[in-house]
């Protein structure tokens, strides 16, 4: 069936532009038009986008199609054609994407019908297919449905390879029509300011207006909602590790950054205690402590581990049979004994049964010989249930493993038990609601928290059979992973060359920088984290110098972090009072509350200097606006 011709007014819907801007293209030959009759003129939608998209070479002159590339809104076709395809492809997918846009958030007029119909039928629960969906279509506007046609859908069905990657294209998007409501505020602002008569204060309160109720991306800037999901960056697919991810991902549902940060962390302990880089004078390993935080089945967490286990197994079985540890986190004295010393006994000298008054020291433990233990805690909700409990050390013994200190030992008299030369890492799952429910302020405040890499995972997509990943595809990279171990246990200091150096020192600031709130004192050791991560790209490159791409693929996954971070914790503080205090505000509109309220609020049960202090931190922090009450009785 041949494609409808536009005219100008449908052209403009259609790219969400305005018909003037069509019309002054039209005139500059700067988009291909058919010419109908003497003078009316129309369009094929596809050969414009062409040309705006630069998919062919255009042919306008006097810069005809650079001006239109300046003058067009932000937008992605490629990256909504992966959403809806995605979503046609998969049931998962669709619930993603319907949960992180809306259809204003497409540029294309078509695609926003689309993505509205997926919505609806997403909603009453029913199964999202090119059928479903050209039949809701029909059911809105049949005349638009007939417009769009079931072969578009299938185009956009059949151009998308795979729907892992909707959540990050559902970001571009968000992204992009925030820029585009940002342009469209700030053209009608600029349209008053150059009216007559307009009052500068005017001008500039409604401008602030407009800014603080924009939509960025889907969401509400100023209202109480979490970050878009989090993107993983290409460079932190680097070297052996980004092959190994890519390599067995198609196998797997399990999210690819799950698969990465079980292989990093497993690699990191593989290697042993030898290699580490020095801060003045402090000594970091590359023990990495890091949680995964998903949905408890659907996030798949546990699967992630499937690839790397198997791969660790080859290239060093005994590792994996003797110091992996699956779960079992529960006291400070149980992990020290994981990793214990031999410890001997006094006994008496005996001779012909009578004691003669001499002691003699026995071996009463072997211990544990080997000092790698990798724990594996799908139940991480457990370790901060247990981290509250008075007396348990938990939680002091695990960040001084994680500092690397030379002797773990409890500070009591009736335990002896002590480690010395431990090399310990962690990785934990949980869902979000359990870290949120659990992770008390003690734990954030006293560094216990920012000892990990908190990583925001969910599935990928639907494999029913469950087929293996193809030896074909293991056995080579299980060689090259037995050579990285290999030759990491035979490193000591690492270092960066002057590349690496270079750009450690742009961004060493900006990491260094405090945030607010509990993302803040989440991140609050991005540097040393950072840095362990670079040693380990190195190592598993084969390197015993920390280069530019090392640092940059350890950067890249810091940014997902501190992306996961926002997306778990967004703006809480960490402070019960000021959290709740902080919601109940927000409920309450532009009405606000009184303190009195507030008081209210908490049932009475928070003294006033706690209450006070905690919405001075708000104030602080530019979250809340203390105004006089001008109420009757206020």
């Amino acid at each position: 069936m041949e494609e409808k011709l536009l005219d100008c007014d449908e052209l403009a819907a259609a790219l969400n532009l305005r018909p003037a801007t069509i019309r002054r293209w039209t005139y500059a030959r700067s988009i291909p038009a058919v010419r109908v009759g003497k003078r009316a003129v129309r369009y094929r939608l596809r050969d414009v986008e062409r040309v705006l998209l630069r998919d062919e070479p255009a042919r306008a002159t006097g810069g005809g199609a650079m001006t239109a590339m300046a003058t067009i809104t932000p937008h992605n076709i490629e990256a909504e054609t992966s959403v809806l395809g995605g979503c046609l492809q998969d049931a998962e997918a669709a619930r993603t994407a319907t949960a992180m846009l809306t259809p204003s958030d497409f540029f294309r007029d078509a695609n926003r019908r689309v993505f509205a119909a997926i919505q609806s039928i997403v909603t009453q629960g029913e199964v999202v297919n090119v059928l479903s969906v050209y039949r809701e279509l029909e059911r809105r506007d049949a005349s638009k449905a007939k417009e769009i046609g079931p072969t578009y859908l299938h185009d956009l069905w059949e151009q998308v390879v795979t729907a892992a990657n909707v959540a990050q294209h559902c970001r571009f998007l968000r992204e992009d029509a925030g820029k585009r409501r940002l342009l469209d505020a700030c053209t009608r602002m600029a349209e008053k300011i150059r009216g007559d008569g307009a009052d500068l204060a005017d001008l500039v309160a409604e401008m602030q207006e407009q800014l603080n109720t924009l939509t960025i991306g889907g969401e509400v800037k100023t209202g109480d909602v979490p970050s878009a999901w989090p993107a993983l960056a290409g460079v932190a697919l680097h070297g052996l590790a980004g092959e190994i991810v890519r390599a067995v991902q198609p196998w797997s549902e399990a999210d690819p950054v799950g698969i990465l940060v079980h292989l990093l962390v497993a690699f990191g302990n593989l290697v042993g205690r030898g290699p580490h880089f020095t801060v003045e004078s402090t000594r970091h390993g590359l023990n990495l402590f890091a949680v995964l935080v998903g949905p408890t089945a659907a996030g798949r967490k546990g699967q992630a581990w499937s690839s790397p286990r198997y791969l660790c197994s080859l290239a060093d079985e005994s590792w994996v049979r003797n110091c992996v540890k699956s779960g079992g986190l529960s006291s400070g004295e149980g992990l020290i004994y994981a990793v214990r010393d031999p410890s001997y006994k006094s006994e008496q000298v005996r001779e012909k049964g009578r004691p003669t008054g001499q002691t003699v020291e026995v071996l009463a433990d072997t211990g544990v010989e080997d000092k790698k233990l990798f724990v594996l805690e799908s139940e991480f909700a457990q370790v901060l249930k247990v981290g509250t409990r008075e007396g348990n050390i938990l939680s002091p013994i695990m960040r001084q493993a994680w500092d690397g200190v030379d002797v773990l030992a409890p500070l009591t008299k009736t335990c002896p038990t002590r480690a010395t030369g431990a090399h310990i890492s962690v990785v934990g799952h949980i869902t979000q609601d359990e870290l949120l429910r659990h992770l008390t302020e003690k734990e954030t405040a006293n560094g216990w928290a920012n000892r990990f890499l908190w990583f925001a995972v969910q599935r990928s997509k639907f494999l029913p059979d469950g087929e293996p990943v193809p030896e074909g595809v293991v056995r080579p990279l299980a060689d090259r992973l037995t050579e990285a171990v290999s030759f990491g246990r035979t490193a000591q200091a690492i270092c960066r060359d002057l590349e690496a150096t270079a750009l450690w020192r742009q961004v060493y600031r900006p990491l260094s920088e405090g945030r607010p709130g509990l993302v803040g004192a989440i991140l609050g050791r991005a540097e040393a984290q950072t840095m362990r991560l670079a040693c380990v790209y190195a190592l598993l490159d084969g390197s015993f110098v920390i280069r530019k791409p090392h640092l940059l693929a350890a950067l890249g996954l810091w940014d997902y972090v501190e992306e996961s971070a926002r997306y778990i914790f967004g703006d809480r503080l960490g402070d019960s009072v000021a959290d709740q205090a902080l919601s109940a505000i927000r409920q309450a509109g532009k009405r606000g509350l009184t303190q009195t309220e507030l008081h209210h609020v908490f049932r009475r049960n928070v003294k006033g200097g706690r209450l006070i202090a905690a919405l001075q931190s708000l104030v602080a922090l530019g979250l809340i606006r203390p105004v006089q009450d001008r109420r009757p009785g206020g």
